[in-house]
């Protein structure tokens, strides 16, 4: 083997690593800044909307987290997004753990047109849904 081929061979060898090493840390990186979490999800009483409610968390560049409530309302049939609602919340506050299938957060109106959700230290947020048939 001449000593050119070794030096391709090395130079190549090097490309993949940085390649691997910077693939790997990309991962890392979407991993860490990806929200996750537990939510709940009810169809309103019509089957025309769907109201989502998240505690969600998400990892930020600096290192920290942030945590939060996301609440969305959605076209049924379409899935389409029309509204969305995010409370953040810090360590000490006390925020609802939508995962616990054990109650119930979200609360349609019985005539569709609205639903609360519990958020962040007992209180509750109403979000309206369209007047459109």
């Amino acid at each position: 083997m001449s000593a050119q081929s070794k030096h391709l061979e090395s130079r190549s060898r090097l490309l993949l690593m940085l390649m691997t090493v910077a693939l790997t840390l990309a991962v890392v990186i979407w991993l860490w800044t990806r929200p996750n979490g537990p939510g709940e999800y009810r169809t309103s009483p019509d089957g025309k909307w769907t109201a989502h409610a998240s505690n969600l968390s998400r990892g930020t560049i600096r290192g920290d987290r942030i945590s939060y409530l996301e609440i969305r309302l959605v076209n049924a049939s379409s899935g389409v997004q029309l509204a969305r609602h995010e409370v953040r919340y810090g360590r000490h506050d006390q925020a609802p753990d939508y995962g616990d299938r054990s109650q119930t957060f979200i609360t349609w109106a019985t005539n569709s047109t609205h639903f609360t959700v519990g958020t962040t230290n007992g209180a509750t947020l109403v979000v309206k849904a369209p007047n459109k048939s």
